[in-house]
């Protein structure tokens, strides 16, 4: 199965529960069957099952878009190294930190423009424009190698932002929810910082500012659903492009049309989901708060929180 075959299906599930389309408590009552199984999904009582659905969301959402970015790295960078065979290439590829440097080194190709080659080859065929029939437009063809790196660079830091990600997948150690913090100063009674919303809370281990020593730190971080929702269709069909250029290069189907991706623009869609909150200083944003846990360690003992 594709890669964004798989992941689009995912994102339908996703988009079909916490949309709550009406008639969906009436089709999960139903009885149907699955390999000899007679299966009635139902749903909770009152509003419940409503809220279960939104916590659902926000976890899957962050863990989605983070198995998004992880696979179109992984399948970019493989094949921007020109593999003749990607699929042994990634599953060679098992040590994890190499991984992150790889791509900690990529968000820096990319932000002195000298990924732009690699963009090109592995999206649009070739380096040289007017190789192709029809020629496209010079500004369009331009547009499009930005666009795509604007996008690899946005999918390389959610990647390197793995604590939640990590915190879903290893036992589920995390809550989910909505939460709300406002920040202010002395007696002033208008905050110049306010955030709500949908919200993961999870520990973490930072480095102390002073000593650089590891910290547990509890972390709240926001997400913006409908960014999260966004980003994840876009990685599939970035997924989806180097996939049908790969199969153009590498077996009997042929590349029928060629896709620039100078649509939807990177900014554009980081305007349209951007948090629209009320209250605060307009322009003092942030989308998470870390708090430092006090612990001690007594000589010869074990670690007490």
């Amino acid at each position: 199965m594709s890669p964004h075959a798989y992941l689009r299906r995912r994102l339908k599930s996703l988009f079909l529960w916490y949309g709550d389309p009406p008639g969906l408590d009436e089709v999960l009552a139903e009885k149907f069957m699955v390999d000899e199984m007679a299966v009635t999904l139902g749903s909770d009582d009152d509003g419940d099952d409503r809220k279960e659905r939104e916590r659902f969301a926000v976890i899957e959402a962050e863990v989605l878009l983070h198995h998004v970015s992880e696979t179109l790295l992984r399948i970019y960078l493989v094949h921007a190294k020109g593999s003749p065979c990607p699929w042994l290439d990634i599953s060679r590829e098992t040590n994890f930190a190499v991984f992150k440097k790889e791509v900690g080194k990529l968000r820096e190709r990319l932000e002195d423009g000298t990924e732009r080659s690699h963009i090109e080859n592995v999206f649009f065929t070739t380096t040289e424009r007017e190789s192709l029939t029809p020629i496209p437009d010079q500004e369009i063809w331009e547009a499009a190698s930005h666009n795509v790196g604007q996008y690899l660079d946005y999918y390389a830091a959610h990647f390197l932002d793995s604590a939640p990600y990590n915190a879903a997948k290893h036992g589920l150690a995390l809550m989910a929810g909505p939460t709300g913090i406002q920040l202010g100063a002395g007696h002033d009674l208008e905050p110049f910082l306010l955030r709500s919303g949908p919200a993961l809370e999870y520990l973490a281990i930072e480095k102390d500012s002073g000593s650089g020593d590891p910290k547990w730190a509890h972390v709240t971080k926001w997400i913006v659903l409908r960014r999260a929702l966004a980003m994840i269709h876009m990685g599939c069909n970035l997924l989806e492009g180097i996939w049908i250029v790969g199969a153009d290069r590498r077996t009997k189907k042929k590349l029928e049309s060629l896709q620039l991706f100078n649509e939807p623009r990177f900014e554009d869609v980081m305007n349209r989901t951007e948090y629209k909150g009320e209250g605060g200083i307009h322009g003092v944003m942030t989308d998470r708060i870390s708090e430092r846990l006090l612990y001690y360690e007594p000589a010869g003992s074990a670690r007490r929180t």
